[in-house]
């Protein structure tokens, strides 16, 4: 039923005993309101339902003893009400109370709602209750355990012959049996054999079903204990009694994904329900849970769910490309991906080439290898990944003679590695590389400090207990952020124009108008440099000009430009237009004598401009978001939505008493529907099963473990 029932007022000398004993609803009664002399009791046992009592009034002098023992449900009571001096009991487990106005218009020191826990049930007030299910019958005993203070653990089973539905179930007080006591007596184990627990305790809950009915009906119900009690502090610990819900394992997935840690998460969430006993689960709990979703969702191969997510995403990224090894057991072993935004980066700023290997990114100790290289906002941007069983000479061949053929074999003008690499690697470099290190073009990189910096950002987004499956999904949170930095170089760029600020501003406007604002503020600094050059002497002949100049405080440094009069061709000496790719100050000296308001096209390197992209014919595709992401992204939407409304609802009592109402019937609208609606999870899954990778062996490894 959804409301069983709608108001009950008592007025005059009345001694009333209320029970509502019901297993499936979503509302049990409206109001309940007494005044007068009363000395009423009254109880509320139920299994199921989104809210008990909407309110609760009492005025006058009464002796009142409140019970509300449910099981599942968000909010037992919205507000309870006492006037005038009322001696009274109430028992709830202030986990399900979480609405209640415990101030009162009379303070007194026995004034407000005193949590008793420890006031049980009778077997009289227990027996011939009707469940729907097995289930019900099991959370309404746990929420009782709870709400005294004891663990439940489950008991003798029986299951119809024909039907094979349970026909009995029976749940016993977690202190049930004793221990067996040769384990406490053997001399030889190991181990410290844990602490007893075991006090023969007799306390159980037995339901039968009941075929004219078609209802589980208690039959047994033991509340006496031989132990003591957990207080309200302490039950929170134990173990039948800790559960992560679908939402808070929502939430901290959520979280998770964007790089919160567990113990970050648990903080956050006990503070919002007030502290540590609030909370039904430990540290421990959500960790293990969000393993167990993890495993879940991988299913047995690690290396196998990883294939399928890059051979699902390819279907949405036609330019992904990615390629894995697997060694003698069929473990995987090396493995390279580049998204379709890699590939198209790399055909525009190919030119320079550096990557380096970093550890401790993933459970199996793989090293990371980065590609990198300069985009034209003078950013570091992602050619592609790489995971290695080791550095070997033979791995980096394969990584690097596989990228090339990703990239259509496209080689680099240079590539920047640290020394050991240079040294391993230069014996082999016919394999893979037209000219390694022939040129100086070096997009103004000199060492792998790009690579070092892009390691850096990437160990926020993982870490070394990450699954493959994890890892690949967190590198590709990482680039969605690499992207939207780039996206937003290029709003900067195309919505705003620097301010003139050199002597040479003809050349300076001309230089705002071809490169992005990063690149243009380099070539600025160096028109304001040429304030410093000082020309010594200069040779004209038909077509060239030679000029020899010097800087202040530089007189013995000398640098020649030459200057082409009928190609408008120049070039300088000290090889900053080859090296790095901009213009030098002593060019612009030059231009600045022969009065040339426009900077010459041999003095513009194309993957600097504004244009640097507009050139190339491959274009990225626009990718539709996967399921995951996008249940992820209503599921922040909803989470933003609904802070808004509890800010604003609990600014009055009656704005937050309706928004209780609507949240529970809400939920239990929702998780009515998701139940009938919901589909398996689905898994990807490939032909071949592949095993997981071998844990690698890292730098160091060896010695840590003797010391």
């Amino acid at each position: 039923m959804s409301l069983a029932v709608t108001r009950i007022r008592i007025t005059g000398y009345a001694n009333p005993v209320i029970r509502i004993l019901t297993a499936s609803m979503s509302l049990a009664v409206m109001r309940i309101r007494i005044t007068g002399y009363a000395n009423p009791v009254i109880q509320i046992l139920t299994a199921s339902m989104s809210l008990a009592v909407t309110r609760i009034r009492i005025t006058g002098y009464a002796n009142l003893v409140i019970q509300i023992l449910t099981a599942s449900m968000s909010l037992a009571v919205i507000r309870i009400r006492i006037t005038e001096f009322p001696n009274r009991l109430t028992g709830c487990s202030q986990q399900a109370c979480p609405g209640l106005n415990m101030s009162s218009p009379h303070s007194s020191s026995n004034i407000g709602i005193s949590i008793a826990p420890k006031v049980g049930l009778q077997a009289s007030d227990v027996l011939g209750s009707h469940f729907d299910s097995v289930e019900d019958a099991e959370l309404w005993y746990n929420n009782y355990a709870r709400m005294l203070g004891f663990g439940v653990r489950k008991g003798d089973m029986r299951r119809g012959k024909k039907s094979g539905r349970i026909t009995i179930r029976r749940w016993v007080c977690h202190f049930e049996g004793v221990r067996d006591e040769r384990q406490s007596q053997n001399c030889s184990r190991v181990r410290e054999p844990r602490p007893i627990t075991r006090t023969g305790c007799r306390a159980s809950f037995r339901v039968n079903y009941d075929d004219s009915v078609g209802k589980y009906i208690a039959k047994e119900f033991r509340p006496e204990h031989n132990h003591n009690l957990a207080s309200t502090n302490e039950v929170h610990f134990i173990r039948s009694h800790r559960k992560v819900t679908d939402a808070e394992l929502a939430q901290a997935k959520a979280l998770r994904h964007v790089g919160v840690k567990t113990c970050q998460f648990m903080d956050y969430m006990v503070d919002q329900v007030k502290g540590p006993q609030n909370l039904r689960f430990t540290c421990k709990d959500m960790q293990n849970t969000l393993d167990a979703s993890t495993h879940a969702e991988v299913g047995d191969s690690d290396s196998d769910t990883t294939i399928a997510y890059f051979a699902a995403k390819s279907e949405h990224d036609p330019g992904l490309c990615f390629e894995y090894t697997l060694d003698d057991e069929n473990r995987l072993r090396n493995l390279f991906w580049a998204d379709c935004v890699a590939r198209y980066d790399y055909q525009c700023f190919g030119d320079v080439l550096a990557f380096d290997a970093t550890y401790k990114t993933n459970a199996y100790h793989k090293p990371l290898v980065t590609l990198v290289g300069t985009n034209h906002h003078f950013r570091t941007t992602v050619f592609g990944f790489a995971l290695l069983a080791n550095e070997t000479i033979d791995s980096y061949t394969w990584l690097l003679q596989t990228f090339l053929s990703t990239m259509g074999n496209q080689k680099p003008v240079s590539v920047i590695t640290d020394g050991d690499k240079v040294q391993k690697m230069y014996s082999k470099r016919c394999n893979w590389a037209e000219a390694y290190l022939r040129g100086t073009f070096f997009a103004g990189m000199r060492s792998t400090q790009r690579c070092e910096s892009m390691n850096a950002y990437l160990s926020r987004f993982v870490q070394y207990k990450l699954k493959l499956y994890e890892f690949v999904r967190q590198i590709d949170r990482a680039l969605r952020n690499i992207c939207t930095t780039e996206t937003f170089d290029e709003f900067k760029t195309k919505y705003s124009t620097p301010v003139l600020r050199t002597h040479l501003q003809s050349l300076e406007k001309h230089a705002a108008q071809l490169f992005p604002l990063k690149v243009f503020l380099k070539v600025r600094d160096e028109m304001l440099r040429e304030g410093a050059v000082i020309e010594v002497k200069n040779v004209k002949a038909v077509d060239v000009a030679l000029y020899t100049v010097t800087e202040f405080g530089t007189p013995t440094t000398c640098w020649n430009v030459i200057h082409n009069l009928q190609e408008n061709h120049i070039q300088c000496s000290c090889q900053m237009m080859k090296s790095v790719g901009l213009s030098c100050r002593h060019m612009f000296h030059v231009l600045k004598v022969e009065q040339i308001e426009k900077i010459p096209d041999n003095m513009v390197l194309c993957r600097w401009t504004k244009k640097a992209k507009e050139h190339n014919t491959c274009r990225t595709t626009k990718l539709e978001v996967d399921t995951d992401v996008s249940e992820m992204a209503r599921f922040s939407a909803l989470s933003t939505a609904c802070n808004k409304m509890c800010y604003n609802a609990a600014k009055n009592v009656e704005a937050y008493e309706n928004a209780l109402v609507e949240i529970n019937r809400l939920t239990l609208t929702y998780e009515q529907q998701s139940e009938q609606d919901g589909l398996p999870n689905k898994k990807l899954r490939m032909g071949t099963k592949l095993r997981n990778p071998a844990v690698v062996k890292t730098k160091g490894e060896m010695c840590s473990r003797k010391l």
